[in-house]
This record gives structure tokens, sequence and C-alpha cells, in this order.
């Protein structure tokens, strides 16, 4: 089960930062933040997780770029910045992490994603760092002769 997706094209670079990593981390311990995974025992939570995620996995990642490999981004660091490059696999909360990192963000950087059922849409930044969802649709142009 799960619904698949990837990155058609995408200019996201992430600054590589201690701000942004703890930023990233505390995703994990903020208790407005609904996560969608955890351990179910007598019909209630034990405990709770991002989607295809450690639970622990603010206690593993040293980096930027830590993180965004484990959510399943391929991804290229140059020591300052993670660009992120690639993705092609079953949804998670990849969402909640790049609305985490849109205020630290360039504006209009943007994510164009298509899932497996030929759904399109954007994630782009605003100049007030924050992330939109934009739906997609394809448009043909007239046939021309040729």
């Amino acid at each position: 089960m799960g619904y698949y997706v990837q990155i058609t094209d995408a200019e996201f670079v992430i600054p590589e930062t201690p701000e942004v990593l703890q930023k990233l981390k505390d995703l994990n311990h903020d208790p407005t933040v609904e996560k969608y995974g955890g351990h179910i025992a007598d019909g209630q939570y034990i405990k709770r997780w991002f989607s295809w995620m450690p639970s622990d996995y603010d206690q593993r990642v040293h980096s930027v770029k830590d993180v965004f490999d484990l959510l399943g981004f391929d991804t290229e660091s140059d020591g300052e910045s993670v660009r992120l490059l690639y993705y092609d696999r079953k949804t998670g909360q990849e969402e909640l992490f790049l609305q985490a990192v849109a205020p630290f963000v360039k504006p209009n950087s943007y994510i164009n994603w298509k899932g497996e059922d030929g759904y399109f849409w954007k994630n782009l930044v605003d100049p007030f760092g924050t992330l939109h969802h934009l739906k997609g649709k394809v448009i043909y142009d007239d046939p021309s002769p040729e």
C-alpha cells in the first residue's frame, strides 16, 4: 500500500546550518505536528513517528543532508547547502520537512511532483518563506502540421 511519487524537476537548495538541522530535529518532538506512523496496542497508539522515518531519527542525523537522505531524497551537498535532486518512492510525510525548511530557502524554490496516477503538483516557496501546494495540469498545444 502507499502512493508512489517522483520529482520531475526541482530547484530546492537548503542551507546546511545548525539552525536548519535543529528545526528538522525539533519536528520529532513537536506535539502540534501529526505523525502518521506508529505502534498500536489495544486500539491505542503506544508510540508515534513520521511515516517511513525511524522514530529516533533526530538522534541518528548529524546534518540536513542526513535528514533528507533518510526521507528518501537523492541529494547533493557541497558542505554549505543541500540540493534536493530526485525522489522516486512511496510518499511519507516529506511535505512537513519541506515546510520546516521553507523559511530558509530562496523564494521561488520549487519541486515539481508526479504521482503514480498521473496527478501533478508543485511545492513552491513564496517570498515570505511559506511552502505552497499548487495543483498541476497538462495542457497540449494545438496540433501543428509537420
